[in-house]
Order: structure tokens, then C-alpha cells, then sequence
């Protein structure tokens, strides 16, 4: 609950040491902590707090005087001291590194209007005891739920000594024998759930057990609120609820900052939610880069964790590139909806890219770089803004019809056309391309005219506008994961590179096409025979839950079989789907 961490000031320290303790740190205060910071060095110490924690103090001077509280300073002592009796009344005089352009609020201790500057060169009176260049030795300043404290003396005089162990105190209050009792029983309750699999409720439990301690614990109670904290995490993460399993673990870690359980839990958490984004993946990244530092014999074996991280890594930063790419209009702006992917498998290129810990820092590096290009980019839906309904069913079509007549793929009316456009339907909601609310029966009902006829880019210039044809393949590759650079400089005439995220993720689709058309004797939920060809039920309803449903997919069918050619079998209805990743 509360810190004290002398000399964190040193320059050398800083240097080495500072990257290693930022996470737990503002994990610790957000959560809140309180943190005291008596230093011997204000100056690199202030840089450190001003990119932490948002401090807008300036550095002022070094030298010796008389400090003490002001009127002004009352609501700053008694957030930071409120245990510690006659604080506004406290003067001391200490040698110290003082901060200008701290808030009022913020402001505890500093100059007088009795004080003078101590030199080498005698007493100086030009101290400003008032304004935004009042200076401040001692300065508080609330960060999310806790707190830090500056103390500026260099020589640890008995004054400092006294206001950072008051500091500390404040929150270190222990709840009662009864509230203590509760929370062991509750633990014991939701350990008793989460044995069963009643994973909701047992976080529900643990939840009620940390409520027991309010803000106040210590010692043993402390610790016993780590592991409630961490039960917590682990069965909201086995209930999916993977947002709120961060924040448990994140809270467990507040109190027990090498707590390897909750960096596992916090790095499980940021891989498992879908669309993840970069905060998201840089949180990981930290968590994980945390883990690896902890001893072997606490943190264990880390190889399933550190494929994790990689996929998501290499899911995001395919994602950006994809965000990156140009989309009509580029002005406009729509939030799109990312649908779960088919689940990543660990595969050799992530086991290569962890092997090889330069290749990694490389790889983290472009992410980086490309979620900064993604973060100015439209987002990828934006095409739709000012269209109807209507107008964008037949855009998603159109961009997937133009794909097809550039890659020089035959469009028929059979099933291997129906599966080449699912798969596009699939990825485009995925990666976000479509928007919120999107009408995917109408785009059924638009395939059922024009899905076996490929679009030559006269044509889309005659139906959308001399600027569409570029637009729509934009679309198109966005769909697919490719990057802006490619798209701009790729001949439409020839394949693009397939990804290693593109590849396993296209044939997850196609794995599931497969199964549904061809299920074998495992199949459930019924099959009925519509107009001559077999409809799976329970296996249609899974396969075209996210694009419109089964009724709408089967009307498409009823069509192209209609039209189709007697006689194909199903190996040749079913072409391979990998000629558009």
C-alpha cells in the first residue's frame, strides 16, 4: 500500500534500473499506492515523474533554508499527512532541491516569507515566497486511485524522516478481525466454485471477499488480498470476460509488484481479447519483458506465454498495416466491428521469432512503427460513410468482384465461387472492414445476381466513379492484411505475398468450409435436402452466425445451384481458396 524508495534520483540508476521499474510502479499507484521519493539528485528525479506521472513541476535551485506550510498548503497536508498532528505548524531547515510551478494544490512544505537562501557566498533574500516560482521542497501529487510525495532534503533531516513515514502510514490502516474472517471465508467459497467450473460466480465471490478490505490491510491481510485479487483474475479469464481479468491481475500485481501468477494473467488477458489494439499488445510486451526478468524458480517455464505475446505482435502489427492502407473516402471516419478470428495455432515462424530474442526486438520495433502510421490512417470501415445500406452491400461485393477479375480468378455459378466470397465476407469482418450494424443479407441478395461475373475496372468506373477502382481494391487488400506500401506499389496483374498470419488464417477458413460441406457421420443438428442439394443444419448456423445468417446463405445456394452445371463433383466445385491470400 505504501513505498519508500530513497535515492531513486542517481543518475546511473535511472539509466539502468528506471525502464525496469516503470510498470510496477505505476501499476502500484494507479492502483493505489503511495509512493515517497526522498532524493539526493531533484533534478534527473524530476524528469523521471514529469514522463510517469504527469508532474508539471519545473526545477528550480539547490540550497539550504527554512521551510514550512502555508495557509494555501492546507488541502495538499491533508491528503498526503492525514494522520500526522501539527503538520501545518511544522518549520525545519534543510539543505534541498526545489520545484517551481507546482500547483497549489499540490504544494506541502516550502520558503517562507521569513526564509533566505543559504550559498557558499552567505545569505541571499530574493527567495519568492508567493506565484507560479513559488519554490517547493516538499510536493504531493495524486495519481488514479493513489499518490506520490516529493521530498527534496539531501541530508534526510529528522523533519523528512517524519513526514515520510507519516506519508506511509496513511495507508496502512488493518481492517478488523471480523471483515478479515469474512474475507478468508470467501476465498474459500470461490475456491470451492471455481473447483466446480462456475467460473462468474466464483469471481462473483472473490469480488465480495475483497470488498472486506475497502482500502485499508496490512501484512498478512495484504497478501491474502493479492490472492484474492489473482483467484479473481484467473476465473474471469476462464469466463472470457478478459477486460475485467485485466484489471484483477493488475490490482494483484499493485500489492505483490513480482508477482508472477499476475504478469501471466495480465499478458494472457491482453493476447486473448479479440482486436486487441496497441495498447493492448504494448502491455504485454511489458508484462512479459517483467516475467522474463523474475527468477526461473518463480515465474516457471514461459515458452507458451512468449508464443502468445509473438502472435499477438504479428496479429497487430498485420492489422496496422492493414488500417494503413487507403481507403475512399480518406477524409471520413467510422468505427468498424472485429469479428474473433479463427484461432491462431502456435506454428515454426513464432517458435523462430521467440528463438531468436534480436529477431523479436526487431519485429516489436516495426509493430511499433506501423501502429504509429495506423494511428493517422482512416479507420478501415471508413469507405462506408454516406452510403446506404443498400449501396454498401453492393460496395463489399463490387471490391470483391474487381479482386477477382485483376487476379484473373474464374467466377462461376457453383459452390467454389459461394466459398471464395465467404472467406472474403469472413476476413472483411474480421480485420474490421465492414461497419457497425452491417447488412449482410443484402449482400446475399446482390450475389444472387452478379457473385458469378467478375468486374473489369471500366466497369467500376462506370458504377462508382473514375476514383472507385483504386478504392475498392484498397478495400479489398485491407480485407486480406496487406500493407499501404504494397497495395500502392503492387501490379494488379500478379499475386501478393502471402503472410504466415494470412495463410493460417485463411485455412482455418477454408477447414471450416470443408466441414460443413462434407461433415461426415459426426454431424449434428439435422440435414435436409433443399431443391437437390444437402443443407447442414447445425453445422450452417455456426458457419454463417457473423455474416448474415443461415437463411440468407441458403437462399444464395437455392440460386447458384439453380444455375450450376450438372455434374460437377465436389472436388471441383470447391476450388482452393488461397489464390486471394
Amino acid at each position: 500500500k505504501a513505498a519508500i524508495i530513497p535515492d531513486f534520483s542517481a543518475t546511473e540508476f535511472l539509466e539502468v534500473a528506471g525502464p525496469a521499474f516503470t510498470y510496477p510502479l505505476l501499476a502500484f499507484v494507479n492502483e493505489g499506492g503511495r509512493l515517497c521519493f526522498p532524493v539526493c539528485e531533484g533534478l534527473p528525479l524530476l524528469e523521471f515523474l514529469q514522463g510517469m506521472f504527469q508532474v508539471t513541476w519545473r526545477p528550480s535551485a539547490i540550497y539550504k533554508s527554512s521551510f514550512g506550510a502555508m495557509e494555501s498548503h492546507g488541502p495538499a497536508l491533508d491528503a498526503a499527512f492525514p494522520g500526522l498532528e501539527g503538520a501545518a505548524g511544522l518549520r525545519f531547515t534543510a539543505r534541498a532541491h526545489s520545484y517551481r510551478g507546482v500547483p497549489v494544490e499540490e504544494r506541502c512544505f516550502g520558503v517562507m516569507p521569513d526564509s533566505v537562501r543559504m550559498t557558499i557566498m552567505g545569505a541571499e533574500d530574493d527567495i519568492k515566497p508567493t506565484g507560479d516560482d513559488y519554490d517547493v521542497c516538499v510536493a504531493t501529487h495524486a495519481f488514479g486511485k493513489g499518490r506520490i510525495l516529493y521530498i527534496g532534503d539531501e541530508g534526510g533531516e529528522p523533519a523528512s524522516c517524519e513526514l515520510a513515514a507519516a506519508f506511509c502510514l496513511a495507508a496502512v490502516t488493518p481492517i478488523s478481525e471480523e471483515n478479515f474472517t469474512n474475507a478468508l471465508r470467501g476465498k474459500a467459497e470461490g475456491n470451492s466454485l471455481f473447483t466446480a467450473e462456475e467460473y462468474n460466480e466464483a469471481a462473483a465471490r472473490y469480488s465480495e471477499a475483497i470488498a472486506e478490505f475497502g482500502d485499508q490491510g496490512t501484512g498478512s491481510q495484504r497478501a491474502l488480498l493479492a490472492v484474492l485479487h489473482g483467484n479473481c483474475a484467473e476465473a474471469l479469464l476462464r469466463a472470457g470476460r478478459v477486460d475485467e481479468a485485466n484489471a484483477a491481475a493488475r490490482a494483484a500485481l499493485a500489492i505483490e509488484p513480482e508477482n508472477a501468477k499476475a504478469l501471466s494473467r495480465i499478458v494472457r488477458s491482453c493476447c486473448a481479447g479479440a482486436g486487441a489494439g496497441a495498447r493492448r499488445m504494448n502491455e504485454a510486451v511489458v508484462a512479459m519483458k517483467h516475467l522474463e526478468r523474475l527468477p526461473r524458480e518463480k515465474r516457471g517455464k514461459l515458452k507458451d506465454l512468449q508464443k502468445k505475446v509473438a502472435e499477438l505482435v504479428m496479429r497487430e502489427l498485420e492489422q496496422a498495416q492493414g488500417v494503413a492502407a487507403a481507403a475512399p473516402p480518406p477524409a471520413q471516419r467510422e468505427v468498424g466491428v472485429a469479428a474473433t478470428a479463427p484461432p491462431p495455432a502456435p506454428w515454426a515462424f513464432y517458435e523462430g521469432l521467440m528463438s531468436d530474442p534480436q529477431e523479436a526486438r526487431l519485429q516489436l520495433k516495426q509493430a511499433k512503427r506501423s501502429m504509429a502510421v495506423a494511428a493517422a490512417a482512416p479507420p478501415p470501415a471508413s469507405w462506408a460513410k454516406g452510403l446506404t445500406r443498400d449501396a454498401r452491400a453492393a460496395w463489399l461485393l463490387d471490391a470483391f468482384r474487381l479482386r477477382c477479375a485483376d487476379e484473373e480468378i474464374r467466377l462461376t455459378q457453383s459452390e467454389s465461387t459461394v466459398a471464395e466470397f465467404w472467406v472474403f465476407c469472413r476476413l472483411s469482418l474480421w480485420r474490421g472492414v465492414v461497419p457497425q450494424n452491417f447488412d449482410w443479407e443484402s449482400v446475399t441478395i446482390h450475389a444472387a445476381d452478379k457473385l458469378d461475373v467478375a468486374l473489369s475496372p471500366s466497369a467500376a468506373t462506370q458504377q462508382w466513379g473514375a476514383a472507385r477502382p483504386a478504392a475498392l481494391r484498397a478495400m479489398a487488400d485491407r480485407a486480406y492484411g496487406y500493407s499501404a506500401e504494397v497495395t500502392k506499389h503492387r501490379d494488379p496483374q500478379r499475386f501478393l505475398p502471402q503472410t504466415p498470419l494470412n495463410a493460417h488464417v485463411i485455412q482455418n477458413l477454408k477447414d471450416e468450409w470443408d466441414g460443413f460441406r462434407d461433415p461426415g457421420s459426426d454431424e449434428e443438428g439435422g440435414v435436409s435436402n433443399e431443391d437437390g442439394f444437402e443443407w447442414h443444419h447445425g453445422l450452417a448456423d455456426d458457419l454463417f452466425r457473423e455474416v448474415g445468417g443461415s437463411e440468407a446463405w441458403k437462399e444464395l445456394f437455392k440460386v447458384v445451384y439453380a444455375k450450376a452445371p450438372r455434374g460437377d463433383s465436389l472436388e471441383d466445385m470447391m476450388l482452393c481458396s488461397s489464390n486471394l491470400g
